[in-house]
C-alpha cells in the first residue's frame, strides 16, 4: 500500500467537531471488537499519519511499516485502549513517539554496524548496511517547500510540519509535542518567518 501525498485544505472547526464525534464512536465501537469500525479509523488516518512518520524517518516504505505496526497493536490492545483527548490527537502522538523510537533504534543499529565493521568478530554475519530507497517529491516547488522545512531546526519543524501539512491546531499541537500552548504558538510564527527567509533565498 501507497500512502497519497495530497494536502486536503485546513478543516473548519464545525467539520473538525463532527470528525471528532465520530472517531469516538468509532473508538467506543472497536473496543467491543467491531473490526469494520477500526477499519474505518484506520482509513481515515493511514495517509496523514504515514505522511507526518516520512517526515522524521525520511522514507515512505518505513513510514508505512510504523504506521500499520502501531495500529495492530492498538487492535490487539483495543479493549484497553485509552484515549484522554481525541483519537486524532491521540493517533498523531502515538505516530510521532513511534517515529522517534525508529530513529533512536536506527542510530543504535548504526553504531553498532560501524563497530562490526571495525570489528568482525562482534556479528557472525555480514554487517554491511541494507539500502535505504527514498521516494522523492517530483514538483519542484514542493520539493524547494520541503527541502526549506526540513531545513530548519527540530523545534520549529515539528511544528510547522503539524500546521501546515496536517492542519492541525495549535492547541492540539501543544498537546502532540508536549509543549505550552503559548510555545506551540511562538515557535508556529518564528517557523514562518524563517520558511519564508529561506525560500526568498
Amino acid at each position: 500500500m501507497t500512502f497519497s501525498a495530497r494536502h486536503d485544505p485546513i478543516v473548519p472547526p464545525h467539520v473538525e467537531h463532527a470528525a471528532a464525534h465520530r472517531d469516538a464512536e468509532l473508538l467506543a465501537r472497536a473496543r467491543t471488537g467491531d473490526s469494520a469500525a477500526f477499519e474505518a479509523l484506520f482509513h481515515a488516518y493511514y495517509d496523514p499519519l504515514c505522511r507526518l512518520v516520512d517526515r522524521y524517518v525520511r522514507s515512505a516504505e518505513t513510514a508505512e511499516e510504523v504506521v500499520q505496526s502501531l495500529f495492530l497493536r492498538l487492535w490487539e490492545q483495543r479493549e484497553t485502549w485509552t484515549v484522554r483527548d481525541t483519537v486524532r490527537v491521540y493517533l498523531y502522538s502515538a505516530a510521532r513517539r513511534r517515529a522517534l523510537d525508529h530513529l533512536k533504534h536506527e542510530r543504535v543499529t548504526r553504531r553498532f554496524r560501524e563497530a562490526a565493521i571495525a570489528d568482525p568478530s562482534l556479528v557472525g554475519n555480514d554487517a554491511s548496511a541494507p539500502s535505504v530507497v527514498e521516494r522523492l517529491e517530483t514538483a519542484d516547488r514542493v520539493k524547494r517547500v520541503r527541502d526549506a522545512i526540513d531545513g530548519l531546526p527540530d523545534r520549529y519543524r515539528a511544528v510547522l510540519v503539524l500546521r501546515t501539512e496536517h492542519h492541525l491546531t495549535v492547541p492540539d499541537i501543544a498537546r502532540i509535542l508536549g509543549i505550552p500552548i503559548k510555545t506551540a504558538e511562538t515557535r508556529a510564527a518564528r517557523a514562518l518567518k524563517l520558511l519564508r527567509a529561506a525560500l526568498s533565498r
